[in-house]
C-alpha cells in the first residue's frame, strides 16, 4: 500500500486505524514526510488544533514528519523514529524508541511512558517536560525529564551501572594541562603511569575561548574525580579551568605540578589560600614515574586525614 492510502485509513480515526493495525501484524505503515496538521487533520474551525487519541503508532516508518500544533493523547509510538516540535504529549507511549536528536522544541510533554528510549542530543528549546514515567507498567517512579529518565532507568535496572559509577567516583583523575605537542606527551605519560597505578586518568582537552559547554564539561568533569593533576607548565587554558574547580570543589584535593625550569603563572598565588590546593611539586619529564608517585601519595594522604577528621568531629 502506498502513504496516500496510509493516510486516508489513519484519517477515518483510532478505532479504524487501530483495527486496520490488529488484521496486519507484519505490516509497518509508512507516513514519512507528511504534514499531520494539513495532511491529516481537517478543521471545523479556525483554532481547531490537531488531535490524536488513541493510534497505535508503533513500528512505523514516521520520518521527516511534520507535527507542529498536534496533540497526541494516550498514543503508542513503541519501536518508531520521530522528529516533532510544537507538539503535545500527554500520557503518551514513547517506549523503546530511538529519540537520538530528535527535535522537540517547544513541545509539551506530561505523563510520557519512555521506557527502553534511546535519548541523545534532544533538541528541548522552549519545551515543557513533566512526569515522565520511566517503568514498562506502572506509575512508582516519575522524572522531570527524558532525559533523566534514560539515566535514572540505568540506575535502577542495572547494579552493574551502579557499580560503574561507584568505581568512577573511587578512581577518576581528571588531568589538565597544557595540549601542544610536547606537553601532551608529558601529559599521556602521566596517564600511563596512573593507569598503571589502577586510576582511570581522564585528559581534558581544551585550547579554545570559555564558553558554556566548555564549562558545563569541567564542572562534570571535576565532579566525578577523586582528585586533580594541574600541570602549569606553559599554561594557556588552565587558569580559566582552575577558576572553575578550585572554588567550586571543597573536597577535591588539587595537586599542581610543574616542570623544573618553568614558573607558575602569576595568578595561581590566588589559589594557594585553598586548603584543598596541595603544595606544588616539580618534575624532571625524564622521570615523570617518581612525579606520579609523589601525586598519589600526597592526594590519597589528603583524602584520608580529611575523611579522618570528619568522622572525629562527628
Amino acid at each position: 500500500m502506498a502513504i496516500a492510502e496510509h493516510v486516508e485509513i489513519f484519517k477515518k480515526g483510532s478505532q479504524v486505524w487501530n483495527a486496520w493495525r490488529d488484521e496486519n501484524p507484519n505490516l509497518s505503515p509508512d507516513l514519512s514526510d507528511i504534514d499531520f496538521e494539513k495532511d491529516v487533520h481537517t478543521y471545523t474551525e479556525m483554532y481547531d488544533m490537531p488531535e490524536f487519541t488513541g493510534y497505535n503508532l508503533s513500528r512505523m516508518n514516521l520520518n521527516r514528519i511534520t507535527a507542529r500544533n498536534s496533540y497526541f493523547t494516550s498514543c503508542f509510538f513503541a519501536g518508531s523514529s520521530l522528529h516533532f516540535s510544537g507538539s503535545k504529549f500527554i500520557f503518551t507511549k514513547l517506549s523503546n524508541m530511538s529519540l537520538v536528536k530528535t527535535n522537540f522544541t517547544d513541545t509539551v510533554i506530561d505523563g510520557a511512558r519512555v521506557y527502553g528510549v534511546s535519548a541523545w542530543d534532544l533538541i528541548l528549546d522552549g519545551s515543557n517536560q513533566s512526569n515522565i514515567l520511566i517503568e514498562e507498567e506502572g506509575t512508582s517512579i516519575t522524572v522531570p525529564t527524558i532525559e533523566m529518565a534514560q539515566f535514572i532507568s540505568l540506575l535502577v535496572n542495572n547494579s552493574k551501572i551502579r557499580d560503574v559509577i561507584d568505581t568512577i567516583t573511587s578512581k577518576v583523575v581528571l588531568i589538565l594541562g597544557r595540549f601542544t605537542e610536547e606537553r601532551k606527551s608529558v601529559l599521556d605519560t602521566i596517564k600511563l603511569e596512573l593507569q598503571d597505578r589502577g586510576y582511570l586518568p581522564v585528559l581534558f582537552d581544551f585550547e579554545g575561548p570559555s564558553n558554556r559547554d566548555v564549562t558545563e564539561t569541567i564542572i562534570t568533569l571535576a565532579s566525578l574525580a577523586k582528585f586533580v593533576v594541574a600541570d602549569l607548565s606553559s599554561p594557556k587554558s588552565i587558569p580559566q579551568e582552575l577558576t572553575q574547580i578550585i572554588p567550586n570543589f571543597p573536597s577535591l584535593p588539587v595537586q599542581p605540578v610543574i616542570e623544573k625550569s618553568q614558573r607558575e603563572y602569576g595568578m595561581f598565588e590566588h589559589f594557594k589560600k585553598y586548603p584543598w590546593v596541595l603544595e606544588q611539586i616539580q618534575y624532571c619529564e625524564s622521570n615523570i614515574q617518581i612525579l606520579v608517585e609523589k601525586i598519589t601519595e600526597n592526594c590519597e594522604s589528603y583524602i584520608v586525614n580529611k575523611t579522618y577528621k570528619a568522622l572525629k568531629r562527628n
